[in-house]
């Protein structure tokens, strides 16, 4: 039978020559593709400044969109400010000229002079202030109670009483309806 013998052998082999031309094509291919891609700068200059101009731009037009909003809420207080004072004028105007006509009303009936009207319709407002009533109720009870013949005193003294008492009334109808 034969035996087993191993025999050594020195083998040098060279592969760098056959891989280095596989490499040397490998590169050349891969430097045909690229070398257009070479010359290819990214300029975030050319990117980044039409941003630039566009968000200067949308805070430029937000502080003047705020300016015009500050212009309008300024122009609608100031209008309705206006609108207020001209609507105190008339009905200023329109009491006035319902004074003047409540106390020609009565006039008629008592015949007083002007300053002693003057007096009258003073009182009447103080009548009202007191009795925490409004001018044209004390001036309804006063025109009422003139028609029946009293004096200028005479009507403002009744007026007042008329008026304290039918507050007086009120309260005690309203404390007996709670209870």
């Amino acid at each position: 039978m034969a035996e087993n013998t191993v025999i050594t052998l020195p083998v040098n082999l060279d592969f760098t020559s056959a891989f280095s031309s596989a490499e040397r094509n490998a590169i050349a291919i891969a430097n045909r593709f690229q070398r257009p891609f070479n010359n290819l700068t990214l300029n975030d200059r050319g990117i980044l400044s039409p941003l630039g101009r566009i968000t200067a731009k949308a805070n430029e037009f937000s502080r003047s969109l705020d300016a015009s909003t500050s212009r309008v809420l300024a122009f609608g207080a100031t209008t309705s400010v206006l609108f207020a004072i001209e609507q105190a004028f008339v009905k200023s105007a329109k009491a006035m000229i319902d004074v003047q006509k409540v106390l020609t009303e009565i006039n008629v009936v008592l015949g007083a002079s002007s300053g002693d009207l003057a007096f009258f319709g003073n009182n009447l407002f103080e009548i009202a202030k007191k009795t925490g009533t409004t001018f044209a109720e004390v001036s309804s009870a006063a025109k009422e109670l003139s028609r029946q013949g009293l004096g200028l005193n005479e009507t403002l003294k009744r007026t007042a009483d008329v008026l304290t008492l039918s507050k007086l009334s009120l309260l005690v109808y309203k404390t007996e309806k709670s209870l």
